[in-house]
Protein backbone atom coordinates (compact mmCIF):
# COMPACT_ATOMS: atom_id res chain seq x y z
CA UNK A 1 0.00 0.00 0.00
CA UNK A 2 1.08 3.57 -0.19
CA UNK A 3 2.66 6.00 2.27
CA UNK A 4 -0.02 7.38 4.14
CA UNK A 5 -2.94 4.48 3.52
CA UNK A 6 -5.42 3.67 6.38
CA UNK A 7 -5.94 0.65 4.67
CA UNK A 8 -4.31 -2.56 4.78
CA UNK A 9 -4.69 -5.17 1.77
CA UNK A 10 -6.46 -7.37 3.96
CA UNK A 11 -8.93 -4.82 4.89
CA UNK A 12 -8.93 -3.81 1.08
CA UNK A 13 -9.51 -7.43 0.28
CA UNK A 14 -11.83 -7.80 2.71
CA UNK A 15 -14.05 -4.83 1.57
CA UNK A 16 -13.61 -6.40 -2.01
CA UNK A 17 -15.33 -9.53 -0.21
CA UNK A 18 -18.16 -8.04 0.68
CA UNK A 19 -18.79 -5.52 -1.98
CA UNK A 20 -19.01 -8.49 -4.03
CA UNK A 21 -21.30 -10.31 -1.96
CA UNK A 22 -23.95 -7.43 -1.41
CA UNK A 23 -23.87 -7.51 -5.87
CA UNK A 24 -24.30 -10.81 -6.23
CA UNK A 25 -27.05 -10.38 -3.38
CA UNK A 26 -28.66 -7.21 -5.32
CA UNK A 27 -28.28 -8.85 -8.64
CA UNK A 28 -30.21 -12.13 -7.67
CA UNK A 29 -33.21 -9.98 -5.68
CA UNK A 30 -33.51 -7.75 -8.80
CA UNK A 31 -33.67 -10.82 -10.59
CA UNK A 32 -36.34 -12.30 -8.34
CA UNK A 33 -38.10 -9.24 -8.29
CA UNK A 34 -37.92 -9.03 -12.27
CA UNK A 35 -39.17 -12.51 -12.60
CA UNK A 36 -42.26 -11.88 -10.16
CA UNK A 37 -43.06 -8.77 -12.06
CA UNK A 38 -42.70 -10.47 -15.40
CA UNK A 39 -45.44 -13.19 -14.12
CA UNK A 40 -47.48 -10.96 -12.34
CA UNK A 41 -47.89 -8.63 -15.77
CA UNK A 42 -48.25 -11.98 -17.88
CA UNK A 43 -51.32 -12.58 -15.65
CA UNK A 44 -52.89 -9.35 -15.57
CA UNK A 45 -52.11 -9.01 -19.51
CA UNK A 46 -53.72 -12.80 -20.58
CA UNK A 47 -57.07 -11.42 -17.83
CA UNK A 48 -57.17 -8.37 -20.04
CA UNK A 49 -57.14 -10.46 -23.13
CA UNK A 50 -60.03 -12.60 -21.61
CA UNK A 51 -61.94 -9.10 -21.08
CA UNK A 52 -61.91 -8.15 -24.10
CA UNK A 53 -62.61 -11.71 -25.66
CA UNK A 54 -65.84 -11.06 -23.52
CA UNK A 55 -66.78 -7.79 -24.64
CA UNK A 56 -66.05 -8.42 -28.13
CA UNK A 57 -68.88 -11.01 -28.13
CA UNK A 58 -71.26 -9.08 -26.31
CA UNK A 59 -70.94 -6.69 -28.80
CA UNK A 60 -71.81 -8.74 -31.65
CA UNK A 61 -74.31 -10.12 -29.74
CA UNK A 62 -76.02 -6.61 -28.87
CA UNK A 63 -74.85 -5.51 -32.94
CA UNK A 64 -76.99 -8.80 -34.29
CA UNK A 65 -79.95 -7.68 -31.67
CA UNK A 66 -80.02 -4.17 -32.59
CA UNK A 67 -80.34 -5.36 -36.76
CA UNK A 68 -83.33 -7.50 -35.69
CA UNK A 69 -85.12 -4.76 -34.02
CA UNK A 70 -84.18 -2.35 -36.81
CA UNK A 71 -85.54 -5.36 -39.21
CA UNK A 72 -88.66 -5.87 -37.07
CA UNK A 73 -89.51 -2.58 -37.23
CA UNK A 74 -88.89 -1.81 -40.57
CA UNK A 75 -90.90 -4.45 -41.69
CA UNK A 76 -93.84 -3.15 -39.38
CA UNK A 77 -93.62 0.48 -40.50
CA UNK A 78 -93.83 -1.03 -44.23
CA UNK A 79 -97.00 -2.70 -43.49
CA UNK A 80 -98.45 0.36 -41.67
CA UNK A 81 -97.77 2.49 -44.67
CA UNK A 82 -99.40 -0.50 -47.18
CA UNK A 83 -102.28 -0.50 -45.09
CA UNK A 84 -102.93 3.28 -44.53
CA UNK A 85 -102.28 3.84 -48.57
CA UNK A 86 -104.90 0.97 -48.95
CA UNK A 87 -107.35 2.58 -46.83
CA UNK A 88 -106.94 5.68 -48.31
CA UNK A 89 -107.75 3.91 -51.87
CA UNK A 90 -111.15 4.41 -53.74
Amino acid sequence: MNDGSHLTLEGLNLIRTIKSGMNSYLFETTTLYSDICFAFLTFVVRILTFVVRIMTFVVRIITFVVIIITFVVITKAKAQAKAKAKAKAP
